[in-house]
């Protein structure tokens, strides 16, 4: 992976539940907590969360996702509505 590249996770969340994303996913709207979603074009989108709370590089996320939702994890500040990005393959290691 490139220094600035963005990257991109899947999030599997159970309804009534909470689920932790990365630090770097979290992005703010007019002051309050969102993260970037990969529609199926493979634009992207921005999504307002509710975050429960911050735990030490993580974000547990009590509200806003929904199971299958593919959350951009890394240059989110970068990202502008409707752009398109491509998903990086894991690298064994």
């Amino acid at each position: 992976m490139r220094l600035g590249a963005n990257v991109v996770g899947s999030v599997t969340v159970n309804e009534g539940k909470v689920v932790a994303i990365p630090g770097s996913a979290l992005f703010q709207k007019d002051g309050k907590p969102a993260v970037w979603l990969v529609t199926k074009d493979g634009t992207v989108q921005l999504k307002p969360i509710t975050v429960e709370r911050y735990q030490g590089d993580s974000v547990v996320v009590a509200g806003g996702l929904a199971q299958g939702d593919v959350v951009v994890t890394g240059g989110a500040q970068k990202l502008l509505p409707g752009q398109k990005v491509r998903m990086m393959q894991a690298s064994a290691g």
